[in-house]
């Protein structure tokens, strides 16, 4: 199974600054593709139940059902298309095998956005409360929202991942990031290149390249100098329950 998956470089070329939280694996931005595009979404919800139905009937059940519906037997256990790393150790705290987005040459840039009144919220307020609006405090009120961006002309990822698969879903993606129906994050192209190196979870000379549960770590006896944050480890990243005390840069040490 893991000839199915190789070491890439991932990148997107850019026509517009991206809003970014933070550097973002490429995992969160596939999670998203696959929730986004219907057949794509279709797809991962067979793998899904094939997951379920196996650890509840079997494999010899849940084969001979799929057979039954006519549906395709899935060739692996996620369908998104990278590998995972720590799965197995410890119960729920495997990630997949993608780095943090690396831009080129970048600078950061802020902008504010307007918040207008919405009419018809404001309608409904007045048609039953029959109270005045004011537009300059409260609920109601105008703003100004800072969003900060960044100015780069490509994000790159190392992953570990299958190349034909990441070819055919990479082109659905035409934005990334926040505030995309703005105009930010919009990817001109997506190109994938095979490489002998594998940095997606570690680099070669031991640095983090991705935020991993300092549980796993400890599971796996890997030790460090880690800086720990409080954060999410794979999509979707807005998920409290992927929540937990996490690795987010530092140096694994030597072995």
């Amino acid at each position: 199974m893991d000839d199915y998956y190789e070491s890439l470089i991932v990148r997107a070329e850019l026509m517009s600054p991206v809003a970014l939280d933070r550097w973002q694996p490429l995992d969160g931005i596939l999670g998203a593709t696959i929730i986004e595009d219907p057949e794509l979404r279709q797809r991962d919800r067979l793998v899904r139940r094939w997951r379920r139905g196996v650890r509840k009937y079997g494999r010899a059940g849940t084969l001979r059902y799929f057979h039954e519906q006519g549906w395709e037997v899935p060739d692996r256990l996620h369908f998104m298309p990278l590998a995972v790393w720590g799965h197995g150790e410890n119960h729920g705290l495997w990630v997949y095998r993608s780095s943090w987005a690396i831009p080129g040459e970048y600078e950061h840039d802020l902008v504010h956005l307007a918040k207008r009144v919405d009419f018809e919220q404001v309608d409904r307020y007045v048609k039953t409360r029959h109270k005045r609006v004011y537009t300059a405090k409260g609920e109601f009120a105008s703003k100004y929202i800072p969003l900060q961006t960044v100015v780069t002309d490509a994000l790159t990822w190392y992953v570990r991942g299958n190349y034909d698969d990441l070819q055919e879903m990479l082109p659905l993606v035409r934005s990334i990031a926040k505030k995309r129906r703005r105009g930010y994050g919009l990817v001109r192209r997506w190109t994938v290149e095979r490489t002998e190196h594998d940095l997606s979870v570690f680099s070669p000379d031991g640095a983090l390249m991705r935020p991993v549960p300092i549980n796993l770590l400890n599971k796996l006896g890997i030790n460090g100098e880690f800086q720990r944050e409080f954060t999410t480890y794979r999509p979707p990243y807005w998920d409290g329950r992927y929540a937990t005390l996490c690795a987010v840069s530092g140096t694994r040490e030597a072995t």
